[in-house]
């Protein structure tokens, strides 16, 4: 949970989120048969979904990173609670 942690605690932004995130799913750090896995593999759906196109505007880059945030944290409460 501490790359969630430093994501919603700001301590890094949405793309190093996104690749470090992907960079773990790609080694297999993700415990497939662990409970915590649907809500892992619910994250990653929307991870992979985040995608901030050049040009964007500052305003619009920073409600995607904040919908993404607010995931994150979705996330983070479903996992403490297990």
């Amino acid at each position: 949970m501490g790359l969630i942690d430093r994501f919603v605690g700001r301590e890094i932004d949405a793309e190093q989120f996104e690749a470090e995130y992907l960079r773990m799913v790609k080694d297999d750090e993700v415990i497939h048969g662990d409970p915590a896995f649907g809500v892992i593999d619910e994250l990653f759906f929307h991870i992979d979904e985040y995608f901030v196109p050049p040009g964007t505007s500052a305003d619009d880059r920073a409600r995607q990173e904040e919908a993404l945030r607010a995931r994150a944290c979705t996330a983070r409460q479903k996992l403490r609670a297990l």
